[in-house]
């Protein structure tokens, strides 16, 4: 009794050499019958079947993955072993051996005609596993391919694509319908199958500016473990921040690189342990190409290919590489969202800044202005700067606690700087030039969250505020925090005041009422009552008082 197989999923590289030839531009190069057959099994030349009509390879897949269908790609690949026991008139019988996806090799494995059409395990020395191979156009080499079951008993079938025998099922099947362009096939050496699927492949087209979710036909996300830093499975139905991904252009059609926001890290096909997904520092392309075998309401998934053509695999636990293509390595991609470099607050933003930067790719940055002012670092240069009122570098503080800068016209990559702008936020674009934020006057650059405080000397802007904390904070990627190493301030002042364009801004103060009983400070900082005669400043502006 027969044995159906189930499959899994490698294509070999296989070479040949026989004459070919060309095809309309839609169409692979087609090989003549003649340069392939092979006396015994086991022959060291291969090809695939081309349906003229349909325009795709016949492969295997069905409900048990044994029985013969059509795809834009294929796993099985065959050669016609001749089989001269048997005979028909006017026809060569052959056995169809193959190898690929479906067949092990161990056992000789044939597409057989029993049952439509199915591929089996069995001996190749039954009828139902014969065909003959008639050619029916010399100009293009197409072939008609007859089980030899019914040219035994003077009924002519063929192998094609039929609709109408089952209309729930359509697909491969031997037929005595009238040959068409659906019962015509091209033979296709290993070679040519390989350069036709690289030019017809459909690649995914992402977009750098925005978050992705990948969710396998078999309906798992795939997420960052944050202990393990390994990919696992999300088995629930929604996604979370950890299942969200950027993908960055490699610069060659297809290929990104796919980083995690949650961990500051790439997605490799290099891991530990050994097949299991990983994230590393270091970004690698990986291919992203359409499976138009599994298409639901009209979206296509696609395959995850990594450096070593092997395929992002996940079920319900974690996820690996294999070289297996099935329901758990078909991913729907989703947009999640726009992406921007500022929502990157709990990571070093090294890693993607350099990948943009080596890529040439552009990405947002927002910042928000807080009472009209902002303490920042652009990982890109700034020419256009009309967004804002002013953009100052902070060049120094008073012994009256009053911040001097000094107008820029624009903003420089990795310089940090102090913007002041009527509206509560602005995003800048560019292609990340630095990967490190330096220092500028008193100004300190970060790209990566950075713990400070707990001392007198470093202030950071909250709240449109220039002010030193008593305890330890973190401040954000793309801030710049002031550090005031030689401080007159000897009254220490938790706040500072900006003297801009000689308009001088006292922004302690948020509030816009009016207190009759608010303190006053001389230009020494020192508080002063009402008795006091000259400059002070209070309600954070300078007034003179007599």
């Amino acid at each position: 009794m027969k044995k159906f197989l189930f499959f899994k999923t490698a294509l070999a590289a296989l070479m040949f050499t026989g004459a070919t030839q060309a095809m309309a531009d839609n169409m692979p190069t087609a090989s003549i019958l003649s340069d392939l057959v092979a006396q015994s099994a086991k022959n060291t030349e291969y090809y695939y079947y081309y349906n003229v009509g349909k325009k795709m390879f016949l492969t295997a897949g069905g409900a048990w993955n044994t029985q013969a269908i059509l795809s834009h790609t294929s796993s099985v690949y065959f050669t016609p072993v001749t089989q001269n026991t048997y005979t028909a008139d006017g026809y060569t019988v052959y056995a169809l051996w193959g190898e690929g996806a479906l067949f092990t090799t161990t056992s000789d494995t044939y597409i057989g005609s029993g049952f439509n059409a199915v591929f089996t395990n069995g001996s190749g020395k039954g009828e139902a596993e014969y065909w003959a191979i008639k050619e029916v156009d010399t100009n293009n080499h197409y072939y008609a391919i007859i089980p030899y079951a019914g040219l035994k008993d003077n009924k002519t079938y063929y192998l094609g694509y039929d609709e109408t025998t089952n209309s729930s099922y359509p697909g491969v099947y031997w037929t005595a319908t009238e040959l068409s362009d659906n019962e015509k096939w091209i033979l296709v050496s290993a070679t040519d199958y390989k350069t036709f699927i690289s030019s017809q492949e459909t690649v995914f087209s992402a977009d750098s500016k925005k978050y992705y979710t990948f969710k396998t036909t078999g309906g798992y996300y795939a997420t960052a473990d944050t202990t393990t830093k390994a990919g696992k499975i999300n088995a629930s139905s929604s996604s979370d921040d950890a299942a969200k991904y950027v993908l960055i252009s490699s610069g060659t059609k297809g290929y990104y690189y796919i980083y995690e926001p949650t961990l500051g890290k790439f997605l490799t096909e290099n891991s530990e342990p050994s097949g299991q997904w990983s994230y590393s520092d270091n970004a690698t392309a990986i291919k992203i190409v359409q499976n138009q075998t599994e298409i639901s309401g009209g979206t296509s998934p696609y395959y995850l290919i990594g450096d070593n053509n092997m395929n992002a695999n996940g079920d319900k636990g974690l996820l690996t590489w294999t070289d297996e293509k099935d329901k758990n390595s078909s991913w729907y991609i989703t947009e999640a969202g726009d992406f921007k470099l500022s929502d990157l607050t709990s990571v070093d933003n090294k890693n993607i800044l350099n990948t943009l930067k080596e890529a040439n790719v552009e990405a947002d940055l927002e910042v928000t202005l807080k009472n009209g002012y902002a303490s920042v670092v652009l990982p890109f240069d700034v020419t256009n700067i009309s967004s804002l009122e002013k953009v100052y570098k902070v060049t120094s503080v008073s012994s009256e606690n009053m911040v001097y800068g000094e107008e820029l016209t624009s903003i420089t990559a990795g310089e940090p700087v102090l913007l002041k702008g009527s509206s509560s936020s602005v995003t800048f674009s560019g292609v990340p030039s630095v990967s490190k934020a330096s220092e500028s006057g008193l100004l300190t650059g970060i790209f990566a969250p950075t713990e400070l405080g707990d001392n007198t000397t470093t202030y950071m802007m909250t709240g449109g505020i220039y002010k030193y904390y008593s305890r330890t904070v973190t401040l954000k990627p793309y801030r710049a925090y002031m550090t005031v190493t030689e401080t007159s301030n000897d009254n220490n002042a938790k706040t500072l005041i900006f003297s801009l364009d000689d308009e001088t801004t006292g922004i302690s103060s948020v509030e816009n009422t009016i207190d009759t009983d608010a303190p006053a400070f001389n230009l020494a900082g020192q508080k002063v009552n009402n008795s006091y005669n000259g400059i002070v400043v209070k309600h954070g502006k300078k007034m003179l008082t007599k």
